[in-house]
């Protein structure tokens, strides 16, 4: 078994506020976490998500993609609503 490590979405400065509080409650708890920038290949992206064992969304997702690839790769998500990941 690996390190338990979060991984934080795509940053949005339109919406700092929920990435703020992963953060801060992340480093309170001393879980390492990573953040996603910049651009990935698909190869790239999903070796980031099999490292990651939550995935942390700061922001609500239509269409939901961002959530199943890393559930593909055996990571959970977490999301402080469920309106958030409707679809």
């Amino acid at each position: 078994g690996g390190e338990f490590v979060a991984l934080l979405d795509f940053e949005r400065p339109s919406e700092p506020t929920e990435r703020e509080r992963q953060v801060t409650a992340l480093t309170r708890a001393g879980i390492p976490y990573r953040a996603l920038a910049g651009r990935y290949r698909i190869d790239q992206i999903r070796a980031v998500y099999r490292r990651t064992a939550v995935y942390c969304i700061a922001h609500g997702e239509s269409f939901g993609l961002p959530i199943c690839e890393p559930q593909a790769c055996g990571g959970y998500v977490v999301t402080p609503s469920a309106s958030w990941c409707a679809a």
